[in-house]
């Protein structure tokens, strides 16, 4: 039957073309076809000859020229064509092509070929939709091929409705489609390309996750390069991955949250692994990846912690800062393997043509208090505070700080400072105050302060762009101001 249909297409489009011998001038002219106009009054014989004369009318808006009438209903009579074939000869011909109708014509004219009325609203709106989000007119025709008005009509006529097979991918699913049609409209701001559109459908139909696919777009650099809001973010993540317009009260929760530092992978991820994503996933076919675990995802479940010997730990991590403090008697020099990594730190930067070297190291209780104290008679209590801890309360004193360089704002800018920022995750360490966080952190910016954590979770920080506080959902006050 396919090779049938093609013929049938060739046939509709050399009808539409071929020329007629005029014997007055000696030259082939272009055939020259009658316009009409069907109405509902029209009335067709009731015999292949008439379904074929029905559609040159309805769909061409023409009357048939002779040899296409003949063919298509040869065809008809001896069983080698079904009325699906010619619908789909006559929609994607040339011809038809060539009018350049609106989607809303398109509509209108299936319903007028093949149900024999005009369309009701919420059925066109329905078949609009579709059309609307980049599938093509044969994805609408299969609809109404298969439906049991389209064929009592081929029945009245006498004539096999057949069906109609789809050739893309985008084609065969809405609800899919519509997925990737959001993404490109809400997400980048523009209708998707045809072959974009096609080969994201296909991925996601091969078992490519929803998840994965969504984010390529909400990270993408064509994006990113929007510079939005945060309002602007969450609002897009609602009538990208939602499909609908944000509500008053979970737009401003998403909003505060990334006011107060959370990072925007957290805040797509409470969409991408929502419920209701998830529910219109599972109408479309749409594949999920597992959401990811709560300290990846710094949403649901709090961090585990437990005290021992004095010393609090977070998923295994020793927190210290002005909320958590360290034992008097805690002294346990710099930690190995922070001293390692830190060495491989210093090879690697040096491979840049970058110096970086340990400036303070280790700071035992006493250390630290004698260090606070010379800042407040300096300063005054409430500026030391900003920039040093109080006794008990140091990184250092954990053995899994280091300040390198120039431990001041000189050091900011620097050519180590900038590679410092970007790559000392990779050895297991990360900014541990970083800009603009002094609300959150208790301290002010250190770009030469850098925290041992592990590779593991020095990749995760970094990527969350959260610091200790936000990643963990902990503070950092004195309790006694």
């Amino acid at each position: 039957m396919q090779r049938i249909r093609f013929s049938a297409i060739a046939a509709t489009a050399i009808m539409a073309i071929t020329p007629v011998y005029s014997g007055t001038s000696g030259s082939f002219a272009p055939l020259r076809f009658t316009a009409v106009e069907a109405s509902a009054e029209t009335v067709y014989a009731k015999n292949t000859e008439g379904f074929v004369t029905r559609m040159y009318n309805v769909v061409l808006g023409r009357n048939p020229d002779a040899t296409g009438l003949k063919n298509w209903t040869a065809k008809l009579n001896d069983h080698t064509a079904t009325a699906s074939d010619i619908i789909y000869g006559f929609f994607c011909s040339s011809e038809y092509k060539g009018k350049n109708k609106s989607n809303e014509e398109i509509v209108t004219d299936c319903y007028k070929a093949m149900l024999d009325r005009d369309p009701d609203s919420a059925g066109k709106a329905n078949w609009l939709a579709r059309l609307n989000v980049g599938m093509t007119t044969m994805a609408v025709c299969k609809g109404f091929v298969g439906s049991s008005e389209f064929k009592g009509l081929c029945s009245s006529y006498g004539i096999d409705p057949g069906t109609i097979s789809l050739s893309y991918a985008r084609d065969e699913n809405y609800e899919r489609t519509y997925f990737v049609y959001r993404l490109y409209a809400n997400c980048l701001g523009r209708t998707p390309d045809i072959t974009g559109l096609e080969n994201w459908c296909k991925s996601l139909k091969s078992g490519t996750a929803g998840t994965k696919i969504a984010q390529g777009f909400i990270f993408s650099d064509e994006y990113k390069g929007k510079n939005s809001s945060n309002t602007e973010f969450v609002t897009m993540l609602y009538n990208t991955i939602l499909g609908r317009a944000p509500d008053s009260a979970g737009l401003n929760s998403w909003v505060n949250q990334l006011d107060i530092g959370r990072s925007r992978q957290f805040t797509a991820n409470g969409f991408l692994y929502s419920s209701e994503f998830k529910g219109q996933c599972s109408t479309a076919g749409i594949n999920l990846t597992n959401a990811p675990s709560s300290s990846e995802y710094c949403y649901g479940a709090a961090p585990t912690r437990y005290s021992r010997d004095g010393l609090t730990y977070i998923d295994g991590m020793l927190i210290a800062n002005k909320s958590y403090s360290l034992p008097s008697d805690f002294n346990p020099g710099l930690d190995a393997t922070c001293q390692s990594q830190f060495r491989k730190l210093v090879s690697g930067a040096a491979a840049q043509g970058l110096n970086i070297y340990l400036s303070s190291g280790f700071r035992s209780y006493s250390y630290q208090a004698q260090l606070y104290s010379n800042y407040v008679s300096w300063n005054g209590q409430a500026a030391a505070d900003t920039f040093s801890a109080r006794a008990g309360h140091s990184e250092h004193q954990s053995g899994l700080a280091i300040d390198v360089n120039t431990i001041n704002s000189s050091f900011e800018g620097t050519p180590e400072a900038i590679w410092l920022a970007a790559h000392c995750h990779e050895y297991g360490f990360i900014i541990r105050y970083p800009k603009g966080k002094q609300d959150i952190t208790g301290y002010k910016y250190e770009p030469w302060h850098i925290r041992y954590v592990g590779t593991d979770l020095s990749y995760k920080i970094h990527e969350s762009g959260l610091t200790v506080e936000e990643y963990y959902g902990i503070t950092s006050q004195y309790a006694n101001g």
